[in-house]
């Protein structure tokens, strides 16, 4: 999907999201009930928000990491060195973190994050995305590749996240006021689009390519 795509385009692949989600959990075992857990830990944004101080859990973390991994490329090491993190290291930390988001600083935000085993800044940024939707978007390496600002790069690095999510929430407000329904946009919903419309294109073509019928050999 083109970034200056007419707002129609943007609205059909957001709507697609949660199908896209579907198939892609039901393209391989490793990703199997990725729409299950799709939902579950979008609900981890009220939790968090609802703890004094706001935090997550080591299991929330755990799922989030597992999300992640389901959602795109499927790293084994990435899950255990996350899920050897404490309890404690996991809320005090997350803590820190969101108290930097309050303040406006989204990169403290990610360097916190990235203190915890395992957590890198395509992982904090997914962390941010979840409990704070309208400000920050999940660095996949699919919204990384189509951000007017990184040039195609998939650049996991902080000076990245940075460019990535002022794009994000350029493209969120833009959104929202070219929005025939007057329909609110977050930059976690640019990225869905995002994701849902290269997504959909990749299982088109693999189902495509599955379809075709094999070219019998001469002779044989």
């Amino acid at each position: 999907m083109e970034w200056d795509a007419p707002i129609t385009v943007w609205e059909e692949h957001l709507k697609a999201y949660s199908h896209a989600i579907k198939v892609r959990g039901e393209s391989t075992a490793s990703r199997s009930e990725l729409s299950k857990l799709d939902h579950e830990v979008r609900n981890f944004g009220d939790a968090a928000r609802r703890r004094d101080p706001e935090s997550i859990t080591r299991i929330e973390l755990s799922k989030i990491v597992s999300w992640k991994l389901k959602r795109g490329k499927f790293r084994p090491r990435l899950q255990k060195l996350a899920d050897s993190n404490t309890e404690k290291a996991v809320t005090d930390t997350s803590s820190r973190a969101f108290s930097y988001v309050k303040k406006g600083d989204l990169t403290k935000a990610l360097k916190a994050l990235e203190e915890l085993s395992g957590i890198g800044p395509a992982t904090a940024s997914a962390v941010l995305s979840i409990v704070c939707p309208s400000r920050c978007a999940f660095m996949s390496d699919e919204a990384l590749a189509a951000a007017p600002a990184l040039n195609g790069r998939v650049d996991y690095t902080n000076k990245a996240f940075k460019l990535f999510q002022e794009d994000m929430i350029s493209k969120s407000r833009q959104l929202e006021e070219l929005s025939p329904h007057k329909q609110k946009w977050t930059p976690v919903m640019v990225e869905n689009a995002i994701w849902s419309s290269i997504t959909r294109k990749q299982l088109d073509n693999t189902e495509n390519l599955g379809s075709k019928p094999k070219r019998r050999k001469v002779g044989k």
